[in-house]
């Protein structure tokens, strides 16, 4: 398929998607399998469909097959940046120095997530098919609900779920 930007409440710089990108392998996303991707600005790798939502569900049994390696409420017009990586047994995506909504950057987040087919790619001695790496955490929360990157009702989520399954749940 052709690669797509998608956009939504506060456009570009705050809510987008990007994909869908191909995998080189099949990820197993319990027991389902995918071979495409999404990466989404608010933290979070979905297989189904891009996912433009600010106010982190919790999980289990959000309404999406997601990799949430930190669903919070990001805004990167002041300050942050999405890298990612496809090599053929794993793909590496990078959230660095996202600041949170409406346009902060007094406090930053930066943080890995890491997919393989079989879990044979190790980061900082993990292991399993799916790694969430952490370095600099200093907001939970955006401006909707909440204030000075916290104090909200839904900060951020971080986790592994599938489409509405109460019993899958890392």
């Amino acid at each position: 398929p052709e690669m797509q930007q998608f956009t939504g409440g506060a456009g570009i710089d705050v809510d987008y998607a990007h994909g869908p990108l191909s995998l080189p392998f099949t990820f197993n996303h319990f027991g389902l399998e995918f071979n495409e991707f999404y990466i989404n600005s608010k933290g979070l790798i979905s297989f189904t469909e891009p996912v433009i939502d600010w106010t982190p569900e919790e999980l289990p049994d959000s309404d999406y097959h997601i990799i949430a390696g930190y669903w919070g409420d990001a805004d990167y017009r002041l300050t942050g940046d999405i890298y990612y990586r496809i090599t053929p047994d794993a793909v590496y995506v990078n959230w660095v120095d996202a600041g949170y909504y409406n346009n902060h950057d007094d406090r930053t987040v930066s943080y890995q997530v890491v997919f393989s087919s079989d879990g044979s790619i190790a980061v900082g001695g993990g292991s399993g098919n799916v790694q969430l790496c952490f370095e600099n955490m200093e907001w939970a929360h955006g401006d909707v609900g909440g204030e000075g990157g916290c104090c909200g009702p839904n900060p951020a989520t971080v986790g592994v779920d599938t489409e509405n399954n109460l019993s899958n749940f890392v």
